[in-house]
């Protein structure tokens, strides 16, 4: 099972910018860590979700390339970390892991 983590720090308008997510890389699950002065918080989607857009809306990085997107996503849709190792355990179980 292999992991894509990504991270973001909490910006003013209270959303995180999860950037140069790629479909072209070896993962099966994109990790988003969000950064909070005074909390970190989560959340994940198998690649296929994410390639399919129920992660989040993904946006080119740039102009005129397809490889490299950013997801933006709200305080409210992400996860305390405390919920994370069993986030990790449903997934490895439903992996038969």
């Amino acid at each position: 099972m292999k992991f894509e983590v990504k991270t973001a720090s909490l910006g003013v308008n209270g959303t995180f910018q999860f950037n140069h997510v790629r479909l072209d890389r070896d993962y099966n699950h994109l990790l988003c860590l969000g950064i909070c002065p005074s909390q970190v918080v989560f959340n994940m989607w198998d690649k296929g979700e994410i390639s399919k857009g129920k992660g989040g809306k993904l946006v080119r990085m740039a102009e005129g390339q397809s490889v490299t997107h950013k997801i933006t996503k709200r305080f409210s849709e992400m996860q305390a970390i405390e919920q994370l190792p069993g986030a990790i355990r449903k997934i490895m179980h439903g992996q038969g892991g």
